[in-house]
């Protein structure tokens, strides 16, 4: 590839010059650099002799924890070997306990039976393999009296027998008072018997007799003898047998038995104080540390402890001696490298000139390399200087450009280049001269620098990088982005297709849900009549069971329905003021019961520095903490849980803390995904859904907060849990004057008789509402769509209509809108809707459409009552209390104002009134002039601003009027009476919302 190499020439400066002029500059002498390298040595020297010493030292360490290691392994091992030996012991003496369950008639009767049950046992095991261990070490069998008097025995003679009697009361053995149980072994403290020989002795109380006990007298040595046949133990090494309390029963070593001073802190207290299977190291009496270790004696109320001398356990390893050999070898070599590199740093001195050659010879050959780098680049490169001329190029570039290579020379203008791609159709159909123009203006505009893309017509797509050179030229990088294009591309239409099929789920989760609660209400609903219908107590049980099994079913359907609402972005929060005590104070009264039931306290526990009343959405608070406290009483161990409140970080930390088990980190890494649950869970008696947790995490991400769960430490071995919820502390907008007070709901049978009409499309839920409502004097017509609703109405008046949203035909909100601009009574009758999403988008959509309320499914009782009192009180010659203060005009919905009084801060209603006040004025006369000029768009919009604020402000009548106008207009009719009327109406509304926020 051609190549200007002017500006690759060496420059005249010669090197000596070069060398001299650094020298100038302050480079170090050649004599320096001996004394540098000396320095840098005794440096090293101290460096490494203080890791050897720290070497040693943590050597030192690894050998003690070897050894304790190995202590506590010796100390299972022969822990174990004693329980078998002494437990074969114990088994016989419960057998020979069998045996003498009756109180023997006389002594001599009683010597008889134990000689022959000890001659049994000495000859069970002879010829080998079946070897008893009391073959070898039961001695003799003695039968003493509570104050340790022998009663008979199998010694020799009466000599014996009050010598092991004295053997037994010399030791820790029980006496009068302090005997051991009747289901428990003793063993005591050795001792020497009649023929000399150390012994010890194994106490069982005879059953059924009063305070005999029956001895096995022990020989010691045939005890430690097979103990200590495979454990190699230094002189100074001790192993005992102790109490539980740590009292020793006999010590022994390597040289026999050895006095119980030398264990040390392997005295009583010394022992209690360490778990079994634990190492410490301790000092002894006889001046020597010991590495100990104990362990328990399966079946026996023994404890075996080791005791290895520390001072012989490290001698042994003998590492210390090889550390300092090694670091004598390594402070030597380093002395010999110090030389080395001292003569080197002379002779690098002479050889200085030399190496100056080779960096030379380096620099040239990077250069070469670069040149290849150049042309092995994965991109394409070109260089234009200041003329726009191109100097140099790579193989790629052609192939990126679409220029044919054989075309390309240097010194080529970048017109003639671009004059080429047009030829060839680079840059699409057109005329040459304009399709070059074109991009030489961009050429020569220098804030066309950058990053740009091109699509090839053989569908390559090019990336350009250019870069501005310092003579005025540029180089430019061509990339071939194609893959990644396509790459971009497919994973959008991915995403694009996964985020419809997320939707789609969500609406058919949603639809679904919906589909399911309509006809599970109903039979909860009926299930609740037929309960309240006086029924025999057998199927009054029945009922409940259906119930309580419906309501949980319900409560998964919910959970779906709430999960799928949350991540199709359809959730909605609610945040009010509230008092933040008594909602925890309600969510742990609900579980009391079924927490004591378990063995489990409820206690409650909130910081005093945390306000009284806050302002958060406390549905969605209550519904997290009762996921919490529910399963901290499903599937905790007895105990005490904590339901919490505190500050934390500027935010409100609400958490409840259970006994436990201990939630594993895995575990907990999985708890808050959907359908997730844990072992514990599904072994329960009270399985869930797996959602609540999930549901849980969605709506404190919803709430601006974070949720998590975490191990506690308490009194229970096995640790607890601790679930939290954090969200923005907010203090209550509007602080509370008067303690809150919560009236009771007015029954069904206290409002005036009322004429409804149900429009629902379910015979189950027609029957059930119906039902409900006619039990309680109203008189009910039901329509089973839209279109039968319409007619109803057309044929007589009604108090309230109850509207389902999902109907056939003309659904719940179509038919609202209908009914909104039919004439007559109709047109401002009370409208509620029935919904089993009662959202606040659902809630939105139904005042905009004209209802005054919306119920959630199932609707209950209470409810019922609510929306019938809300709804039929406020209206015109409804209320019939003698003492009621007169009703306001029927233009205006006093419950929209009472309201908006009770949520808004006290002194904004009224500002906030003028301002709607005066926006309506300024839009009346941009609807009449819209009006004139038919442009039935603006209409729509004007009337739609005007309903939706009137409704806002509880301006019912003016609202109605705006959507009968936008009907008109939608139908392609100007009806400027109904113009005059809406201006009329407003003049009359304005005054009468005036008049009643001054009362």
């Amino acid at each position: 590839m051609p190549r200007d190499r002017s500006r690759d020439q060496p420059t005249a400066e010669s090197r000596p010059a070069k060398t001299t002029r650094r020298l100038k500059r302050g480079q170090p002498g050649p004599g320096l650099i001996p004394a540098a390298i000396i320095f840098a040595t005794l440096a090293v020297i101290a460096l490494v002799a203080f890791g050897t010493w720290g070497a040693l030292r943590r050597e030192r360490q690894h050998g003690e924890a070897e050894m304790r290691t190995a202590a506590c392994a010796i100390a299972a091992r022969l822990a174990s070997d004693a329980g078998a030996d002494l437990g074969g012991i114990d088994e016989f003496v419960n057998v020979v306990r069998g045996e003498l369950s009756a109180p023997a008639s006389a002594p001599g009767t009683l010597d008889a039976t134990l000689a022959t049950a000890l001659t049994m046992a000495l000859g069970a095991g002879q010829g080998g393999a079946g070897a008893m261990p009391e073959q070898e070490l039961l001695r003799r069998l003695l039968v003493v009296d509570a104050h340790g008097d022998v009663i008979g025995g199998t010694a020799p003679d009466p000599a014996a027998l009050t010598l092991a009697a004295a053997a037994l009361n010399a030791g820790p053995a029980p006496r009068a008072g302090g005997m051991p149980p009747a289901g428990e072994p003793f063993i005591s403290r050795a001792g020497l018997g009649p023929e000399g020989r150390p012994e010890i002795v194994l106490v069982r109380a005879l059953p059924g007799s009063r305070g005999r006990y029956l001895v096995a007298v022990l020989d010691l040595a045939s005890l430690v003898a097979p103990l200590l046949a495979d454990v190699h133990l230094h002189p100074h090494d001790v192993v005992a047998l102790t109490g539980l309390n740590g009292a020793p029963r006999a010590v022994f070593g390597a040289t026999g038995i050895e006095p119980a001073s030398v264990l040390g802190a392997a005295s009583p207290a010394g022992i209690i104080a360490h778990a079994a299977g634990a190492a410490w190291v301790a000092p002894a009496p006889d001046g020597r540390a010991r590495i100990y270790a104990e362990d328990a004696v399966p079946g026996l109320p023994l404890r075996l402890v080791v005791g290895i001398d520390h001072r012989d356990a490290l001698a042994a390893s003998g590492t210390g001696r090889d550390w300092l050999l090694a670091l004598a070898g390594v402070l030597t070599l380093l002395f010999a490298l110090m030389a080395a590199v001292s003569l080197a740093a002379l002779a690098a001195v002479r050889r200085r000139s030399a190496a100056l050659a080779r960096k030379q010879a380096e620099a040239e050959a990077k250069t070469a390399q670069l040149e290849g780098m150049l042309a092995n680049m994965s991109d394409g490169v070109s260089l234009f200087d200041g003329e726009f001329r191109i100097r140099q190029w790579n193989d790629l570039f052609p192939e990126h450009t679409g220029v044919p290579r054989e075309l390309l020379r240097v010194g080529m203008t970048i017109e003639e280049i671009l004059r080429i791609q047009a030829g060839l159709g680079e840059f699409g159909p057109g005329d040459i001269d304009e399709l070059v123009a074109e991009r030489m203006i961009r050429v020569r505009d220098l804030s066309h620098l950058g990053v740009r893309e091109r699509r090839r017509p053989n569908g390559m797509t090019i990336e350009l990088r250019r870069s501005l050179m310092p003579d005025g030229g540029f180089v430019t990088l061509y990339a071939d982005i194609t893959a990644r294009r396509e790459a971009e591309a497919a994973r959008r239409l991915a995403q694009e297709a996964a985020e419809a099929a997320v939707a789609a789920k969500a609406e058919f989760v949603a639809t679904v849900t919906h589909e399911v609660r309509s006809p599970l209400n109903a039979v909860i609903n009926s299930l609740d009549l037929l309960a309240a219908s006086g029924l025999p107590p057998a199927q009054r049980k029945l009922a409940e069971a259906a119930r309580a099994a419906g309501d949980a079913l319900r409560t998964l359907v919910t959970d779906l329905l709430d999960i799928a609402r949350i991540d199709a972005g359809q959730f909605r929060l609610a945040p009010e003021d509230f008092a933040l005590r008594p909602l925890l104070h309600a969510i742990a009264e609900m579980f009391q019961s079924a927490a004591q039931a378990r063995g489990l306290a409820i206690t409650l526990k909130v910081a005093p520095d945390l306000p009284a009343r806050l302002h958060a959405d406390p549905r969605r608070l209550r519904q997290v903490l009762l996921n919490f406290l529910s399963n901290a009483v499903k599937f905790s161990t007895p105990g005490a849980i904590t339901l919490g409140a505190e500050k934390a970080d500027g935010r409100l930390l609400l958490s409840v803390t259970d006994p436990g088990p201990a939630i594993s980190e895995a575990d907990r890494a999985r708890l808050f995904r959907p359908f997730q649950r844990l072992e514990v869970a599904r072994t329960s008696s009270q399985p869930g859904s797996g959602l609540g947790l999930a549901i849980s995490e969605r709506l404190a991400v919803l709430m601006g907060g974070a949720i998590g769960c975490e191990a506690v430490a308490n009194e229970n071995q096995h640790g607890g849990n601790r679930f939290w919820v954090a969200i923005p502390l907010t203090p209550a907008l509007v602080a509370a004057d008067a303690p809150e007070t919560t009236q009771p709901v007015a029954g069904l049978r206290r409002l005036p008789r009322a004429r409804v009409l149900l429009v629902e499309d379910v015979p189950a839920n027609q029957l059930i509402l119906a039902t409900t409502l006619r039990r309680d004097g109203h008189l009910v017509d039901i329509a089973a769509s839209g279109e039968a609703a319409l007619a109803a109405l057309g044929n007589r008046p009604y108090d309230i209509a109850f509207l389902d949203l999902h109907l056939p035909g003309i659904n719940g909100l179509e038919t609202a809108r209908r009914i909104r601009e039919l004439a007559g009574p109709a047109a401002t009758m009370r409208l509620v809707g029935l919904t089993a999403s009662a959202s606040a988008d659902s809630r939105a959509r139904c005042l905009e459409a004209g209802m005054n309320d919306v119920l959630g499914k199932p609707v209950t009782n209470a409810e019922l009552a609510r929306a019938l009192a809300g709804q039929l009180q406020p209206a015109g010659g409804r209320r019939r209390p003698e003492a009621a203060p007169p009703s306001p005009p029927a233009s205006i919905d006093p419950d929209r104002i009472a309201t908006l009084r009770s949520e808004l801060p006290p002194g904004l209603l009224n500002p906030l009134a003028e301002q709607c006040l005066a926006d309506l004025a300024e839009r009346l006369p941009k609807l009449r002039a819209a009006l004139d000029a038919r442009q039935s768009t603006e209409i729509a919009a004007i009337t739609h601003t005007i309903g939706g604020t009137s409704v806002t402000y509880g301006l019912t009548r003016l609202a109605a009027l705006a959507r009968e106008l936008s009907a008109s207009a939608r139908s392609g009719r100007t009806d400027l009476g109904l113009m005059d009327a809406l201006e009329a109406e407003y003049t009359r509304s304005a005054q009468a919302l005036r008049r009643l926020l001054s009362q």
